[in-house]
């Protein structure tokens, strides 16, 4: 799959600036059936990225994504969204994300304001 200039294809995706072997594209398309309910669910394109970072971050030990990745994952998982969608939600984002260049392309990490803010979402304790 092409997103933007990176290519993503099924057997690799480059997470921090390493090709990593497709488990976290595997790691979304096998979340469990409420939790792709509840991502399809959500309206707003922060809260939905967001929840792609906290679930990396959380479940998979994968802190930073590049906007092509929160699309990449969201698509495994089922849930539609553009990458322009992504990156003008987080421009408005504030302290709920921080950013860091990585091989030259901007990544994401949620922080904790962003964390409470999706944390309902995703019916999780704190």
């Amino acid at each position: 799959m092409i997103f933007g200039s990176i290519s993503i294809d099924r057997n690799f995706i480059m997470l921090n600036g390493h090709n990593q072997p497709n488990s976290l594209l595997n790691f979304f398309e096998s979340l469990d059936d409420a939790t792709k309910q509840g991502l399809a669910d959500i309206q707003s394109p922060l809260i939905v990225g967001l929840a792609a970072l906290y679930i990396s971050d959380n479940q998979a030990q994968h802190p930073y994504l590049s906007s092509e990745h929160i699309v990449a994952v969201l698509e495994a998982a089922g849930v539609a969204i553009k990458r322009p969608q992504i990156t003008n939600a987080f421009a408005r984002a504030g302290n709920k994300i921080s950013r860091k260049y990585i091989d030259g392309k901007l990544h994401y990490r949620i922080m904790t304001t962003g964390r409470r803010q999706v944390e309902p979402y995703l019916q999780l304790e704190k």
